[in-house]
């Protein structure tokens, strides 16, 4: 009861004193204007409410829009999904709360305690409680420097002088240290991160659902820039959020032990209260940065596509269109950066008055009572160095405080990016469930290294999405031998089948049978010839890779693998390359090499692998027709079947059958030995 009753009697010496304080204020022209900037915070405030609700608003809008323009996809997403069984929830289901997105990264990212990154943390947050520490004992030691200089104790001045020299060590140390294992972490982070992320992306064909289903847009900016900002961000807020923490409870115990609870509380209700007023006039910051990182991706999509495509552009003169559609995507992103600026200004000018400048008047005003409590206590000296060490405490925790208030700006960013990332994570691991079939059992497929054929039997082959049918009841058996060219119109399903076959599309439970050769028996050539970023023999060999220069290989060996390269690349005519590199030469081949040059290579890789049936989607387009004619007869002679989808119907003869696709799911085979017998 004494201890309740002398903390009321300090709260009402308190209030009486802050009444005496407003009353001098209102008696000098600057304090009276004070005031009345004071008094005219509610109508700012109100406005900058009204902001928030119409850019809340504005973000709405914006999400109802993008939604009902995906309405047809989220509808066949659904479908298909409703046919799913599986652990991972999909659509409706999906988490949406900030900490049902964070947890499952932050199970990736810090797996164990006991791991180099929890020796980091550790190591981190060590270091973060002596820089606490550090701090306390320079704010005693800045009041004791005022007490001599008091006294005039210049001999003890530069004593302690010299003590706070030496603390200038540890704590420039310490803050050196603190950026470092910031650094340190955030890297590890995104380490473990990527690779967990890399090892899921490109199992089997995960990589190729993912970029192709459009779920997910710039997918290639998600892998690295939002993962890299992911973890910078969650490093950062966990220093810079722990810190002010540790600051508040060290600094907040020795103000309590030095002015009392009643002075130490009225600080803590000041920024309580200013809390939760600014609270309600924040805007949504993490979806404004969800919404900046959206719309950056939109603008490097752009350019990625003209450098994609920079040829077709140029041939008829795009240059113009594509400048307005980058100068359109351009100005999107710094309309919507514009409004974010203006916003963070807003907050930012009322963060900074309210919780920083504020806390440092209630610091000198809070001081003043304990003070005047204190001073036939004390003589003046001590008073001096009570008041100077204090003050230091009360603005130190102050700005602590701030730190931990303001830190929702790091927080809202934290937010949009987690669940950027989040979103990444979560389509690539159903990608890659689907791939491993643990949703979706397609056991329909039949792949054997024994299997000497293809046998496909009542295949029904749609558009991923189900929405057309392009191939009914297929009936086929390739044998060893037995060439086979697929004809049709545009559109009817030629290239789809040979995904089919590759796996790049599912067959769906009613899609019927396919037994098929191993993979490493079937070569498959789209029809973008792609150069791989290595030496002219990675060119050849793709995807494996030949020992060229191995110090393990002797001399005889190594010649061996050049000359069965340079054989391959005279069958297609490209020996004058060795003219101009060597097989371990690296270049841009993607952008140097004709379009001509490109598909030979492409034809050298079939020769290297040597498969038992070649799958070739118009992949001989910009060649020579005499090159093509030279392809399939030393395809033959390689005992490869050749597959192949062509548009000259002089490569006929070099193949056994035909099958036709007629459109709407319609189909014939026909012999085309039988049939030029007829003709004859």
């Amino acid at each position: 009861m004494a201890v309740l009753s002398k903390v009321a009697r300090d709260t009402g010496d308190v209030v009486r004193l802050m009444a005496v304080f407003l009353r001098i204020l209102w008696d000098s022209s600057p304090g009276r204007a004070l005031l009345l900037a004071w008094g005219s915070a509610p109508i700012a405030f109100y406005a900058m409410y009204s902001k928030k609700q119409k850019y809340a608003r504005e973000l709405k809008n914006r999400a109802a829009a993008k939604e009902h323009g995906s309405h047809a996809e989220k509808k066949q997403e659904e479908s298909a999904s409703s046919q799913r069984k599986g652990p991972l929830p999909r659509g409706k289901n999906k988490p949406r709360k900030f900490l049902d997105q964070l947890l499952p990264l932050l199970r990736i990212i810090f797996p164990q305690l006991f791991s180099k990154t929890g020796v980091y943390m550790v190591i981190y947050t060590a270091i973060l409680c002596s820089r606490v520490m550090i701090s306390l004992k320079m704010a005693e030691l800045t009041g004791s420097l005022g007490s001599q200089m008091g006294r005039r104790d210049f001999r003890t001045m530069f004593t302690q002088q010299a003590r706070f020299g030496l603390l200038c060590y540890p704590a420039a140390l310490s803050n050196s240290l603190m950026r470092y294992f910031e650094k340190k972490i955030a890297l590890e982070f995104r380490s473990s991160l990527t690779a967990e992320l890399l090892k899921e992306y490109m199992h089997e064909r995960t990589f190729y659902q993912v970029n192709t289903k459009d779920v997910l847009s710039n997918v290639d900016q998600m892998l690295t820039a939002d993962v890299d900002a992911f973890c910078r961000t969650l490093t950062h807020i966990y220093g810079h959020v722990l810190k002010p923490v540790l600051d508040i409870g060290f600094i907040s115990y020795n103000l309590i032990q030095n002015i009392g609870i009643p002075m130490s509380a009225s600080f803590w209700l000041y920024f309580l209260v200013v809390n939760t007023v600014l609270s309600a006039l924040k805007p949504n910051f993490s979806r404004m940065v969800g919404v900046k990182q959206e719309l950056e991706g939109n603008y490097r999509a752009d350019h990625s596509r003209v450098c994609s495509y920079s040829e077709e552009i140029a041939f008829v003169d795009g240059q113009d269109r594509e400048k307005k559609i980058l100068e359109e995507s351009y100005r999107a992103l710094t309309e919507r950066e514009d409004k974010t600026l203006r916003a963070h200004f807003w907050k930012d000018l009322l963060d900074t008055y309210v919780l920083k400048y504020g806390g440092m008047m209630l610091a000198y005003s809070l001081i003043i009572p304990s003070v005047f409590y204190n001073w036939t206590k004390m003589d003046s000296h001590s008073i001096t160095q009570h008041y100077i060490q204090n003050t230091t405490l009360l603005t130190m925790l102050g700005n602590a405080i701030k730190d931990v208030l303001i830190s929702y700006k790091e927080v809202a960013q934290l937010k949009g990016l987690t669940s950027r990332v989040y979103d990444l994570w979560d389509n690539v691991m159903k990608e890659s469930l689907l791939e491993r079939g643990y949703e979706t059992k397609h056991a329909s497929v039949d792949r054997s290294a024994d299997e000497n054929c293809l046998d496909l039997r009542n295949v029904n082959i749609s558009t991923p999405d189900g929405s057309k049918v392009l191939i009914q009841d297929l009936n086929l058996r390739v044998q060893p031998g037995d060439h086979l060219i697929v004809a049709g119109p545009n559109g009817t399903g030629k290239s789809s089948l040979f995904r089919v076959m590759a796996e790049l599309w599912k067959l769906s439970s009613s899609g019927g049978f396919m037994k098929l050769p191993d993979k490493d028996q079937m070569y498959f050539i789209s029809q973008n010839a792609y150069m791989v970023p290595g030496t002219l023999a990675d060119q050849i060999t793709y995807p494996d890779r030949v020992p060229l220069d191995d110090p393990f290989l002797d001399h005889d060996e190594q010649k061996k693998i050049r000359d069965d390269l340079r054989g391959l690349l005279e069958m297609v005519d490209l020996q004058d390359l060795l003219d101009r590199y060597d097989f371990a030469d690296t270049e841009s081949w993607q952008s140097l090499l004709s379009g001509g040059e490109k598909q030979r290579l492409v034809i050298a890789r079939l020769y290297y692998h040597k498969p038992k049936f070649g799958v070739l989607d118009e992949c001989t387009s910009q060649i020579s027709v005499e090159m093509e004619h030279r392809v399939f007869e030393q395809a033959k002679m390689l005992h490869i079947t050749i597959l192949s989808i062509c548009h000259n119907p002089k490569l006929r003869k070099h193949h056994k059958k035909q099958l036709t696709l007629l459109g709407g799911g319609k189909w014939e085979i026909s012999d085309i030995k039988e049939e030029e017998e007829d003709t004859q």
